[in-house]
Parts: structure tokens; sequence; C-alpha cells
């Protein structure tokens, strides 16, 4: 099982079961969550939200240099070639997950599963969570992926030292913010560097 969305797949797959359900990913690179959430779930509608494009505020993720080299799209062609052979009904949005246009082209209450694994620093991964916790239906599933990534202080088991990108706040910090906002709870699914992958808010 591929993709960063394979801790949590089993989980969804006891959900969902058979039943027919919507997908929003924010960030699918290669395309391997997505392959994974169609091998395993059955799909009606696949929504993804990537910019494939390289800027500022992303230069700590090594996909950045990937993408910035990547001159003729053959990244974003190549993923939206194999989804489009997998499934006759897939959404691509080129832009960034805070257009406010591609949000309100989702309806509320309207997901049953939203996979975020977009651009991890914290204000990115918070907005994302605000920004589509609404789309979600009511016994859908929150989740993302790099629940490890967190600023240097909060490396409480020194899992991750030396490493420049964990100076501030990160997807970790933005998920506790955000149960803390919303009175949520979360659980993690999978481990990385001895935390928690996957992240889930309940």
């Amino acid at each position: 099982m591929n993709g960063s969305i394979a801790p949590i797949i089993t989980h969804a797959m006891n959900t969902f079961k058979k039943k027919k359900i919507n997908v929003l990913e924010i960030g699918a690179r290669y395309g391997e969550s997505a392959v994974t959430i169609m091998r395993y779930l059955n799909v009606h509608k696949y929504i993804i939200i990537d910019p494939y494009t390289s800027y500022d505020e992303y230069t700590r993720d090594s996909f950045n240099k990937i993408i910035k080299n990547d001159k003729d799209d053959h990244i974003f062609n190549n993923t939206k070639k194999l989804l489009n052979n997998l499934h006759n009904n897939i959404i691509f949005h080129r832009t960034f997950s805070n257009n406010q246009k591609t949000i309100d082209t989702i309806e509320d209450n309207s997901i049953d599963l939203i996979f975020i694994d977009g651009n991890h620093i914290f204000k990115y991964v918070l907005e994302d969570l605000e920004n589509y916790y609404p789309k979600l239906k009511k016994d859908g599933i929150l989740c993302g992926d790099d629940f490890f990534m967190r600023k240097r202080e909060n490396d409480i088991l020194n899992s991750m030292p030396g490493k420049a990108g964990y100076d501030g706040p990160m997807v970790y910090e933005a998920v506790l913010e955000f149960c803390k906002k919303y009175n949520k709870d979360y659980v993690t699914f999978g481990k990385h560097r001895q935390y928690g992958k996957v992240f889930m808010i309940v």
C-alpha cells in the first residue's frame, strides 16, 4: 500500500465500507495517495487542489526543488494522466488551496474524506483545516499527513536534530491550534520519527 494516506486507509475502509464517497485531497504530488484511495475505497468524485509550482514559502519542502526544475510540467501532466486513467470523475484545481474561488466551488457538507498534505508550515495547515472543515459531511473524515513535523521545542523525543526546516511551528502546532479553537480532538495513525504520522480530527 503506497501514498501518505496509507496509515489511515484501513480506518477509512471500515468507516465507509462500500459507500460511494466524495474525496478532497490538498497536495497530490505524484498521485500515490489518490491511487491508494481509489483502490481501496468506492470513490464517486475526487477533487485535487495543488498548484504544482515553486514559491518562496515552500522552500523547506524537498519537493520544491523538484517542481521548480520541472519546466515542462511533466509531474502535473503525468499525474493527471495517471489518475484520469483510473477514474472518470476527477477534478483538478491547479491553484493554491487558499484560493477563495476554488474554496467556493466546493459545497459545504459535501465531502466524505478530506486529506491535507500541502504546505506543512503552520499558517497553511491551519488555513486548510479552517477553510475545508465546513466542506466535510457530518460523519466524514478530516485527516492530514506529517503530524510529526513540529517546531524544535516540541520535539520532545529529539528525533529530528539538525533540521533547520523545523525552526517554526508546523503541522503539529496547527492541529493543536485548530482543536483548541474549535473544541476538537485528534488521533494519529502510523509512525514517523517516533511520532504519529497521519492525524485525524475527531
